[in-house]
């Protein structure tokens, strides 16, 4: 039971820590530190992963967190896994432009999925 406090309370000061991130620098910068921040990765390494994955689904699904930001943080948790893709898309219509962020493994969307997925044009991948 404690550490799945643990693992939740380190992956809740991960988003808010990405999403403060966020509004102050690049998008580049931030996910320049995502892979860079070894104090915190390795603290998210040992974590329940499945668990973690329910728990940012569940932030994501009652819009506490935005998509580009729990992206970001799974990223940060999958980071050793082989073939997890962050990709950042764009989907324009007549009337404006909306943007969404997932992650794909071995190109099967396994967060952030859209019934109209296949309408966002990729525009950056990591």
């Amino acid at each position: 039971m404690l550490n799945n406090f643990k693992g939740r309370f380190l992956t809740l000061f991960s988003l808010i820590l990405i999403s403060i991130q966020l509004k102050l620098r690049l998008l580049s910068n931030v996910i320049d530190n995502v892979a860079n921040d070894n104090a915190l990765n390795n603290s998210l390494m040992n974590l329940n992963k499945a668990d973690i994955f329910s728990f940012v689904n569940f932030l994501y699904q009652k819009k506490i967190f935005s998509c580009l930001v729990c992206s970001l943080v799974l990223r940060k948790i999958l980071r050793q896994e082989e073939d997890i893709v962050l990709h950042i898309g764009i989907e324009k219509t007549k009337d404006n432009q909306r943007f969404h962020a997932w992650l794909e493994k071995s190109n099967d969307v396994i967060f952030g999925n859209l019934t109209n997925l296949d309408l966002y044009k990729k525009i950056y991948s990591i």
